[in-house]
């Protein structure tokens, strides 16, 4: 049975309450110890999930790697999951969340360091300046 349930629902997307049943029933399962079961809830998730990493990121490797990190956590929190929500509603919480953080640290990579001041900036100045050039 839970074998053809993970065949029918490698075919198709998650779009209707027997999805969602389908998903409960996978949750289910991977909570028991069953890997096939994560692995089928991975597999059904992985496009949806990809498609909005990257249109937060616009990078598809970024992408990739909160794919990894959201289904990663999901697996190491699955026993967490009470299912007030739907399980896909629980994995794209996770998902922003992580596209939100990948977004933080590019920022921080790229922004002016926490301890950047004055000071240095006006002693950077003073000696990329051309020797003798006033100071601006």
């Amino acid at each position: 049975m839970l074998g053809q349930l993970r065949n029918e629902i490698g075919k198709r997307g998650v779009t209707s309450s027997s999805d969602a049943a389908a998903d409960e029933e996978l949750v289910a399962a991977a909570k028991n110890g069953d890997g096939l079961g994560f692995e089928s809830l991975a597999k059904r998730h992985q496009r949806r999930i990809f498609a909005l990493a990257f249109r937060y990121t616009r990078v598809r490797e970024d992408a990739e790697d909160i794919v990894q990190e959201t289904f990663r956590k999901a697996f190491v929190h699955l026993q967490k999951f009470e299912g007030k929500s739907s399980f896909s509603t629980w994995l794209t919480r996770i998902a922003i969340n992580e596209a939100l953080m990948s977004l933080r640290r590019r920022r921080t990579l790229h922004g002016v360091p926490a301890d950047w001041n004055l000071r240095e900036a006006v002693f950077l100045k003073s000696v990329c300046a051309a020797p003798g050039a006033p100071l601006r």
